[in-house]
């Protein structure tokens, strides 16, 4: 585990899959708390821009404009959904869609990116591993800091997490950085502190870790 986590160790969990898309959730709303003054729409913001999301342009396909970090965090943005047989939601109803290439872990950001629309932006929900990883790509150039690290010291520090991290080596291959959408290893205490934090509106002991409002 040492090796296949970077700094997870050897009595963490194994890899907690895609339970990480809560904290990449939970991570940017910590960021539109403490960088109100870059992101002031807060989930309404128009993410792709030469500010949040540079790599992104020029954009292959100007609907991807109109995407809101509210809709990458809830899977609404309209991204092409995963596997042989993916399946869109509109209005409560189900909508089969073809499949599309998707995330690439050797490429993983511009993958990300480039996976194909089914929908506007809005229009309709998918389960579409990208769309958070966005997400956590535009905290990296909000905070300035690596998805991982923002998260150790907002929530793992404070909170006294043992050893924990994300899985960035895959198949001989290492990631240049965290997967938004999953990976994550942790002490199963340490992800009931996590839980325990939410349910008490983002307070630990005498700190608000998360922004009330946000849970």
């Amino acid at each position: 585990l040492e090796r296949y986590f970077g700094r997870a160790h050897r009595d963490a969990n194994p890899d907690m899959a895609s339970t990480g898309k809560a904290f990449t959730s939970i991570a940017c709303g910590i960021m539109l708390h403490e960088f109100h003054d870059k992101i002031p729409h807060g989930l309404d913001t128009k993410v792709f821009t030469q500010e949040c999301l540079p790599e992104a342009f020029p954009l292959d396909d100007p609907r991807k404009a109109d995407i809101t970090l509210g809709q990458l965090l809830c899977m609404t943005a309209g991204y092409n959904g995963e596997g042989q047989s993916p399946v869109g939601v509109v209005e409560g109803k189900a909508e089969p869609m073809k499949a599309a290439p998707g995330q690439n872990i050797r490429d993983l950001d511009r993958s990300s990116l480039r996976t194909p629309l089914w929908t506007n932006p809005g229009a309709g929900y998918s389960y579409s591993s990208p769309s958070p990883h966005i997400a956590s790509i535009v905290l990296r150039h909000i905070t300035g800091m690596e998805l991982q690290d923002y998260i150790d010291a907002r929530l793992a520090k404070p909170m006294g997490w043992g050893a924990w991290g994300y899985c960035l080596h895959q198949h001989g291959f290492t990631m240049a950085h965290a997967h938004g959408a999953g990976s994550i290893a942790m002490h199963s205490t340490d992800a009931l502190r996590f839980g325990y934090c939410l349910l008490h509106h983002g307070k630990w002991r005498d700190k608000q870790l998360v922004p009330a409002d946000y849970v």
